[in-house]
Order: structure tokens, then sequence, then C-alpha cells
């Protein structure tokens, strides 16, 4: 009998078996990270998908207060050895899941050994981020979506090392500088990308869609719902995720009671309204809804034309108005004067309404009949209102402001007083009474003195400030720190608008009490 030895194609052939091969990379690790200088902890069950914990040491080059230093670096590594040659390694999906969605940082460390002399002969380090993180999720994904999520511990994933990694040298410097380079040297700011890199990656540019079954009485409650006018009884409902194209239900379960309200895009248009009587048009930019061709046979011909004031509903030869006034939403005096002109033109009748899109008509009619939204009297009165405030604007020098909502008396009667201080009117007036307080032992050197009262009428987007000077007449009361006082011959000298902060109103009086030399001020 004769023996023949057959020698490997590597030469002498594998001494190590998988389970020696993993130990002799393991046990590399730490030599390797001794030599970089940085701390290493070894997990002493590996049960989630990590073997060493490593720790950079804190930064020398921190200048910061002890209690403001950075946080130091640190990472989760899983380290894996192959023979030269092998390009892929086996992870666990279950413990590849757990790295990849970790927000701190976590590398797959790959060591790769010589067949002839047992010597490591690259080091390749993959991070967990990017391309490989999206692999692992989305083999995560995939597993769900078949219905196959309790194999995930059972479930393996094969990984391209020389995909995600470069081959270096096997140094302790080399694994130091490649796991500095992919952290950074800040470890809240990568923690902060890393979330949100997990939160938005495999997303396509519309990730969800979904179907609904509505239940409405006739034809007009579906055109409405439609366009965006009311919500119907939703009797089935289904949404559904993409991502890395897979799709899963992005809600746990089928709503079945309920109710559906859509907000379809509006359309950008011009609309104008232009009588016959009064050349000039008004015009307004609103969003036009139409309802969907798909739909367009089971509905009636219906369309919406909304902004913040106004809402038009035109059905066939129907048109439905509704203004919206100051008293509603916050309104701009800009807006308020076209709303007011659009008031007088409708009550005129033979209105012509032209629908404008991207400067071409894309709609036009005439409304006939006069339409009016009360007595001349109101009408009137916000006509008054409207010179007053474009007046302030212009003292102000500012080309709009938005009205308190809703405005109050009290509005109303500081803004016609504020005009008449400034642009007083014939046989008008204006004193104004009232007790002021010493404050911190102050006195009063003379009764009849000048002195700037500084107030402001509250709007929406700020304070509409100002200041006058004024004779005022002080006389003694029984409480020695209060004086009653009259206040007379207003001139207001400054109008402005200001974001109504303490420091926004401290530099406008100051600024009165340097440009009137006056320093007894009177201010609510």
């Amino acid at each position: 009998m004769s023996l023949r030895r057959t020698a490997h194609k590597h030469g002498h052939g594998r001494r190590l078996n998988p389970d020696q091969l993993g130990a002799k990379g393991e046990a590399r690790f730490p030599e390797l990270c001794l030599d970089g200088r940085i701390e290493c902890n070894r997990s002493e069950r590996d049960r989630t998908g990590w073997d060493f914990l490593v720790e950079f040491p804190i930064s020398e080059g921190d200048a910061s207060p002890l209690h403001d230093r950075r946080m130091p670096l640190e990472a989760r590594v899983q380290v894996k050895t192959i023979w030269e040659g092998q390009s892929r390694v086996k992870l666990r999906l279950s413990s590849a899941e757990r790295l990849a969605k970790a927000p701190t940082p976590a590398f797959l460390c790959i060591l790769t050994v010589s067949h002839d002399s047992l010597e490591f002969t690259k080091i390749q380090i993959l991070h967990f981020w990017g391309a490989l993180t999206e692999q692992i999720l989305k083999d995560v994904r995939k597993l769900q979506a078949s219905g196959r999520s309790t194999k995930i511990n059972k479930t393996t994933l094969a990984v391209n090392v020389n995909q995600h990694g470069s081959s270096l040298p096997v140094t302790g410097q080399t694994l130091r500088a490649e796991m500095s380079r992919f952290i950074g040297r800040d470890m809240a700011s990568y923690i902060e990308k890393k979330i949100a890199f997990l939160q938005s990656c495999g997303f396509e540019a519309a990730p969800l869609r979904g179907s609904f079954t509505v239940q409405g009485n006739d034809v007009t409650d579906f055109s409405d719902f439609l366009l965006g006018l009311r919500p119907l009884s939703a009797t089935q409902f289904e949404l559904r995720e993409s991502r890395w194209g897979i799709e899963l239900p992005a809600l746990p379960n089928t709503v079945v009671d309920g109710e559906i309200w859509i907000v379809p895009d509006p359309i950008p248009v011009q609309v104008t309204f232009r009588s016959p009587k009064k050349g000039k048009p008004v015009s307004f930019s609103m969003g036009l809804r139409r309802i969907p061709k798909e739909f367009s046979k089971l509905t009636p011909s219906k369309e919406l034309l909304e902004n913040a004031n106004l809402k038009i509903v035109t059905e066939g030869e129907k048109f439905n108005l509704k203004i919206s006034s100051a008293n509603v939403v916050p309104t701009s005096v800009r807006t308020l004067r076209a709303l007011y002109e659009l008031e007088v033109i409708l009550a005129q009748g033979g209105v012509d309404v032209r629908v404008l899109q991207n400067g071409r008509l894309a709609k036009g009619f005439t409304l006939n009949d006069p339409l009016s939204f009360g007595d001349q009297g109101r009408l009137d009165a916000v006509k008054t209102l409207i010179q007053d405030l474009e007046f302030l604007a212009q003292e102000a020098g500012i080309d709009d402001f938005i009205l308190p909502c809703p405005p109050d008396q009290k509005f109303y009667h500081s803004v016609e007083l504020l005009h008449a201080m400034v642009a007083p009117r014939p046989g008008v007036s204006i004193n104004a009474n009232f007790t002021i307080k010493i404050i911190d032992g102050s006195t009063i050197p003379v009764r009849n003195t000048e002195a700037i009262l500084i107030d402001g009428i509250k709007m929406h987007d700020g304070v509409l400030a100002f200041y006058s000077v004024c004779r005022v007449a002080l006389t003694e009361t029984a409480d020695a720190t209060e004086y009653a006082t009259t206040a007379t011959n207003f001139n207001c000298r400054q109008i402005s608008m200001l974001d109504g902060t303490r420091g926004s109103l401290e530099a406008f009086r100051a600024e009165a009490e340097a440009l009137t030399g006056i320093s007894l001020v009177l201010a609510p």
C-alpha cells in the first residue's frame, strides 16, 4: 500500500478552522488598539453584534473649560477574519441591524490572513453608514414585507467587503486614523447627522400612497369633498409607505370609521373685478381649485377660488361669494382697501370677472345683478378708517401693516385720535385727562410744563408707536405721590412701527428724549 500527499493549492493548506481563524483576529485587534493608543473593551457575550467597545482619549487640543469639553469619541466594532482571496463575510441580520441603526459610531473590521505564513496582510474598516447601512436596512425591510420578520435571528447577510472598504496596512495607527476620519472630531455632531441619515435614507420623492372609500348622499357632497369644502365619512382607508422600493403599511390598522377631509393644491391665479361704471379694476391673488378630470362625469362643474379674505364658488350660472373682513382674519391696510373697492364695484352690477393663470385668461364671466353687503353708512365708515390708516402708514414711512384681529372700538378711536394729533382737523381740539404717579420720590418742579406723551396702537404685526409734545397742567391730589394731569396742545413728532419688544420701546423713548430735550415723559 502506498500513501500520496496532496498539497493545497495555496501551499501548506489551511491550518486553522473557522473558529480558530476568528479567534486569531479577535486576539490581534486589542494589540492594534494598544498600538493606536485607544482603549479596547471586549464584550463578554457577543449577543448584540459587537465584539469590542473602542474609546478614544479626550482631545488634547480642546481648550474648553472642563464642563464644556466635547464628548470623547467611541465606537462599537465587530471583527471578522478571512483568508486571502475571500471578499465576503456573513453577518447575522439582527446583529447587523442593531449596528446599522445605532446613532453612535459602529464599524466592521475585516482582517485578512495569508494562507502560507498565517500573517495578517491587510485591514479593511467598514463604516455602518451610507451604502452598507442601506443594504442592511433594505434586507430587513424585505424580510418584513415577505412576512418572515420572526426569522430575523436566523437570517444572514452577505457583505462584499471590497465594495465598502479599502485595503489598508495592518497597524494601530491605521485603525485609529480610519475610525477618526469617519467619526470626525465632534461626537454629538456625528450622532445628530447619523439620526438624520437614518430617518431619511431609502425614501423616494413621494413615498406614501393610499386608497380610501368615502360615503356621501349625492353628487354635490362628492364635488364639495373634491374641492376641499367638506369632509366625508370614510368606510375604508389604507396608507402604504415605499422605502428602497419596498412597500409596507404606514398605519398599523385599516381605518374603517372616521372622516376624511382633503385639501387639494390650488392653482395660483389673479382674479380681477371691473365695473363698466368704473374704469379701474380691483385685483386679488387667489388659489383656484378644480374637480379632477377623472371625476368630471360624476360631479357638477364646480370650481373654488379662495384666499384668506375671499371665497368664491362657481357652478354653472351660480356664483357664491363670501368676504372675510378684518373682524375674521388678520387683514392688511392694502387688502382692506381692495375689499372696500370690491364692495363698491359689486354694488354697481354688470361686473366683469376675469381669472388669469400665468397672465392668460383661464375663465371669465359677468355678474349682472348688483350685490350689496350692508348699508352705505357702514361703507362710509370703512372708507374713513382706510384713509386714516393709509395716512398713518405714510407718516410712519411704511408700505403696509396688518390690523389687529378683531379690531375693537379702542383701536378705531386710537386711529382717529392719532390722525387728529398729526393733522388737526378744523374745530377739533384734543384734551387728555389722567392721573400720574410719582415714583422713587421724584418731584415735579413746575405745575405747568412741557412733556412728552408716548403711546402706541397695537397691530397684528407690531406696535404703531408715536410720541407727541404737549402742554401739561399738574394739580396735587390728596395722595402726595399722585397728580391730576390735563394735557393739551398736542404736537405729534414721530410715528414708527416697532416690533413691540421692551427693547424697541425703550429705544423709542430714549430717542424722543434726546430729540426734544424734554425729561418729563408720560407713558401708559
